[in-house]
């Protein structure tokens, strides 16, 4: 079949796989065209695509047009595969990506960052990236997933910051390897920790102390996100492996009912935060 002079795609999805389509657009701050660019460069090798059973009764209209160099990938797709029906070979294709975990879906979109972090560790070279808005030279050890398989971080040395850090890869918008810069802060011990304990926020080997009413120990029980590892219980005092950016972020939610003992930064940082709320709940001029 001639698809070569035809960029605009068209093809009927099942409407879970077009929320799935949508969300991670919203989630990975791109547009549906630019990704099923790239779910479609990702999948455009393939030998073979096994077909799938896909029910259309819900459904919904999916179009994007391809990029001159997804066009060409496609051209040589219809020789190697003699696609015979160019809707159903992307439905087919869109399924594949669908029916992953995000964290594996967002490995797909980014997957040119992905060959050049994975290459740089194996190499144990340098990378230079942006990151967010700014440009920075890491050493990268491990790339990662989230315990929630929603997320890929980076493990790396940043010399920016000069201390260890996880950057998420969602927020690398330019990767490049360093040819002549080899790592230097390499710490086999400590990369294995962080893999066998891997933590978003570098909790491993951190502690907070904190003292939980009755209702406190009952709130953390409900709010599993991002809550810490317990070690330790003494009563009403709790001893967590937390680092400090997390106890700030999952601890704020417990108000009155929980008191942090240690680490004396963190405590200061909570009662400073809250003296900052007494004063907005003070001022009566609005």
């Amino acid at each position: 079949m001639e698809f070569e002079s035809e960029a605009k795609v068209r093809v009927s999805v099942p409407e879970i796989m077009f929320g799935v389509i949508a969300d991670d657009a919203e989630f990975f701050a791109t547009n549906k065209n630019r990704m099923c660019n790239q779910i479609f460069a990702y999948y455009s090798n393939l030998t073979e695509i096994h077909p799938q059973e896909i029910n259309l009764k819900a459904s919904r209209t999916l179009q994007f047009s391809l990029n001159q160099e997804n066009l060409d990938r496609f051209a040589a797709v219809c020789d190697s595969l003699q696609v015979a029906n160019k809707a159903e070979y992307f439905r087919q294709v869109l399924y594949l990506y669908c029916n992953q975990p995000r964290y594996l879906r967002e490995r797909i979109l980014f997957h040119d960052n992905v060959l050049l972090i994975e290459e740089s560790i194996k190499a144990r070279r340098k990378l230079r990236i942006r990151y967010k808005d700014s440009y920075r030279i890491i050493e990268p050890y491990l790339l990662v997933k989230s315990d929630g398989e929603t997320r890929n971080y980076l493990f790396c040395y940043c010399e920016k910051r000069q201390e260890y850090c996880n950057y998420r890869l969602m927020n690398f918008h330019a990767v490049a390897t360093m040819r002549n810069r080899m790592v230097e802060h390499y710490d086999s011990e400590y990369i294995n920790q962080i893999r066998q304990n891997f933590d978003s926020f570098l909790s491993y080997g951190k502690v907070v102390k904190v003292r939980l009413s009755a209702d406190g120990s009952q709130i953390l029980k409900r709010n599993i996100t991002h809550r810490p590892k317990l070690l330790e219980q003494s009563g009403d005092v709790y001893t967590f492996e937390c680092s400090i950016l997390k106890a700030q972020l999952y601890f704020s939610q417990f108000m009155k009912d929980a008191e942090i003992l240690e680490p004396l930064e963190l405590r200061a940082w909570f009662k400073n935060s809250f003296a900052k709320v007494i004063e907005l709940y003070q001022d009566t001029t609005n």
